[in-house]
């Protein structure tokens, strides 16, 4: 996808998340911060677990946020870092 002039956007894009954290860590987005706009999550569509051949977990979100559009978010459990997976619908 081409953005702006002669730029490209690669995902996925490593994003800030607030999330509720509950025993077993980052559970469940709550607000994330993408481009420089603040969204606060409405509602989580679904929710899935993926491990590579590596052995490293992700754990992804669909979420529908307050400017009404889905994402997908993902966070990687062993480095705790949350990113955008594709471009938003």
């Amino acid at each position: 996808m081409v953005w702006g002039k002669g730029a490209i956007q690669v995902f996925p894009e490593v994003i800030e998340v607030e999330a509720y954290a509950g025993f077993k860590g980052a559970e469940q987005p709550r607000v994330f911060v993408w481009r420089g706009r603040r969204l606060r999550v409405e509602r989580t569509q679904e929710t899935w677990h993926q491990q590579d051949l590596e052995g490293k977990r992700k754990v992804f979100f669909r979420v529908e946020a307050s400017d009404s559009k889905s994402y997908l978010l993902s966070h990687s459990s062993d480095i705790d870092e949350w990113s955008l997976e594709e471009e938003p619908r």
